[in-house]
């Protein structure tokens, strides 16, 4: 019922701006006017809603212009001003977690026509050019006492009690801390660290396996519990005769930050309510949410099916 009503909200709403979300790791769930449901790929998100992940959990979005979100584990993120009119912006707040922010310029395809040397022959040449002007992206991004305004970038940062850090992987990036304290990163591989409490430190090159851990903390990562929006297998939690008894557990899931749902499923000859989990990504993916629910639910009948 709170997935439907979450999913309601969004479509009513005439100014929304979307995010949808491209994969999960659970538990991870959405919150929207205040109703909190665990995520599913596909679900859709918008202004001032928030996500967040549990331990293990990560959450990928895809924003209405390309770009990529990515959260790592106990995170959270709020969304504000998603606007798209000749220009796109967005405002991320990431109180606390790690982060991963890439843009993606649009294409359209141009035929354009080239002449060979040797006989002369007109051919068709196709190309991509860029269908918007990234000036007129921007992303502002709070991440705990940082924040960055940048428009094509690829960036990712985390926040916790210690510091906060936000390192640039491309584009260009302005950052300031709340004492204002200003920095502009310009070199792909530079960070900037706040220690909490604390001002902006200069800018330095990050090691190499610095930014492959960084990396590391916001990646799905095929075969670790993946759902994505073509996954095709399911994690059964069982089969039950009695469709309140089915419901019951699927809120205690959903609680949890599992996404699961009930579809009536013929077994025997017989017909059961089944609660399962669905779009996981491959059959690994599949066996590692099965044995989770397993163990935190204490439940036998728990297998993965397709």
């Amino acid at each position: 019922m709170k997935r439907w009503l979450l999913l309601l909200c969004l479509l009513v709403s005439p100014a929304l701006h979307a995010a949808v979300v491209e994969g999960v790791v659970m538990p991870a769930w959405g919150e929207h006017d205040g109703v909190k449901t665990a995520l599913l790929p596909g679900d859709y998100l918008g202004n001032s809603d928030i996500v967040t992940t549990g331990s293990g959990g990560r959450v990928a979005l895809k924003l209405e212009d390309e770009t990529t979100v990515k959260l790592g584990e106990n995170a959270k993120l709020a969304l504000d001003n998603l606007t798209s009119n000749k220009s796109y912006r967005a405002a991320l707040s990431l109180p606390k977690g790690a982060f991963r922010l890439t843009t993606k310029p649009l294409y359209q395809k141009s035929n354009k026509e080239t002449r060979k040397k040797k006989h002369g022959k007109k051919r068709v040449k196709k190309s991509r050019e860029p269908r918007i002007d990234l000036r007129q992206h921007e992303f502002n991004v709070k991440l705990g006492s940082l924040t960055v305004v940048t428009k094509s970038v690829d960036i990712m940062g985390k926040s916790n009690d210690e510091r906060d850090v936000i390192a640039l992987l491309k584009g260009e990036a302005d950052i300031s801390h709340d004492d204002a304290s200003q920095v502009t990163l310009t070199r792909a591989k530079f960070y900037v660290d706040a220690l909490n409490p604390g001002s902006l430190n200069t800018p330095a090159k990050a090691a190499t396996q610095d930014l492959q851990r960084w990396k590391s903390e916001t990646n799905l990562v095929t075969g670790r519990g993946i759902a994505n929006r073509n996954g095709r297998w399911k994690v059964s939690v069982g089969n039950f005769r009695d469709r309140a008894e089915a419901e019951a557990l699927m809120h205690r899931l959903d609680a949890d930050g599992y996404a699961a749902e009930v579809v009536s499923a013929n077994v025997g000859g017989m017909t059961y309510a089944r609660l399962q989990i669905p779009q996981m990504k491959t059959r690994q993916d599949a066996a590692v949410v099965a044995e989770k629910v397993r163990q935190q639910f204490d439940l036998e009948t728990v297998t993965v099916i397709r």
